[in-house]
């Protein structure tokens, strides 16, 4: 299942704790991108915050990366399950093509 999390800092974390954060984001982005968990990260030009998409078994392998997620407590997590473009096209056809209108 692919996901696509979009991730935005609320408010920001202590400035004590900015650089552990930050490098604890960067240790987790490798340890599962290396997993092959992570397809692809990414972070928003000149805001605070990004994203990435994630490939996984269940909703609750995903929860529980996310929940490894080092900015987690100061950011608003937004998660959109992905669908083939061509299937959800297809599905609106068959929905629509069925209604007899």
């Amino acid at each position: 299942m692919r996901f696509l999390v979009v991730t935005m800092l609320r408010t920001p974390p202590p400035r004590e704790l900015m650089i552990p954060i930050f490098e604890g984001l960067k240790s987790w982005n490798k340890k599962y991108s290396a997993a092959k968990k992570i397809e692809e990260s990414f972070s928003f030009a000149r805001m605070e915050g990004g994203g990435a998409i994630l490939n996984v078994k269940s909703p609750e392998e995903l929860d529980g990366i996310m929940a490894e997620f080092p900015p987690g407590p100061w950011a608003e997590i937004k998660v959109y399950a992905l669908v083939d473009l061509d299937k959800a096209a297809d599905n609106v056809i068959r929905v629509v093509g069925g209604m007899g209108g």
